[in-house]
């Protein structure tokens, strides 16, 4: 074979080289453009809705699975005219657009809670309202409640968590299996319930930040709380 083949040859095993190389690159382009120009995820606001009702501080919202929201403040003192209460709590089935007051039973005795408010959903749709029954005259919480309703808010079930000068605070959370977390400050340390039947019954849970004064996380002093087990 004379050099003019061979420098053919090789000429044209070059520029198979070349192409593949090319054809390889543009591949790899398409590739990494693939997510640089794919629609970006964007965040679309609503105009505001204004429901105008008794003062709620703080507010907490929740979504329940089936869509209706949930919104609970403080510091309707006076409703109509008539002092009251009544925790402040309302929902929406309509993503927002209308809102009513929640009946929470405010007509049972054991309803307690004026203050500080949080709400947590589960899964399954059980609903958890904690409050803090607040004294104004003493400026000192004195009491945490936990409500709970299995069927959107329609009916509800009250437990008293802790009756102990200094109740401050309650925070609830629902955790990925289910059972409810509810915590909050006596004053001497943090206080810890728990439910896994879905708020039926309450288990109380010592802390590592309690004082000496407490029993099984519970204040010594503030007696057994309704469902204190032994």
């Amino acid at each position: 074979m004379d050099s003019r083949k061979i420098r053919f040859l090789w000429m044209g095993v070059m520029a198979l080289c070349l192409l593949a190389v090319t054809q390889c690159q543009r591949s790899r382009d398409i590739g990494r453009a693939a997510p640089e120009t794919a629609p970006q995820w964007i965040l679309t606001l609503a105009a505001p809705i204004n429901h105008l009702d008794a003062l709620a501080r703080e507010p907490m919202i929740v979504e329940h699975p089936d869509g209706t929201l949930f919104v609970s403040g403080y510091g309707a003192s006076y409703v109509s005219g008539n002092k009251t209460d009544e925790p402040s709590l309302w929902k929406s089935s309509d993503r927002g657009t209308t809102w009513a007051r929640v009946n929470v039973g405010t007509e049972a005795k054991e309803v307690a809670g004026v203050a500080d408010p949080d709400l947590a959903v589960a899964p399954n749709g059980t609903l958890y309202f904690a409050t803090l029954a607040f004294d104004l005259e003493k400026w000192e919480g004195k009491e945490i409640s936990i409500d709970v309703s299995k069927d959107v808010g329609a009916t509800w079930k009250w437990t008293l968590l802790s009756k102990t000068r200094f109740d401050d605070r309650p925070w609830v959370k629902v955790a990925a299996d289910g059972t409810a977390h509810v915590i909050w400050n006596d004053g001497a340390g943090v206080c810890h319930a728990l439910s896994r039947d879905s708020g039926l019954t309450w288990l109380s849970r010592s802390s590592p930040t309690s004082s000496a004064r407490t029993r099984n996380g519970w204040p010594a002093s503030s007696g057994r709380p309704s469902f204190w087990r032994p």
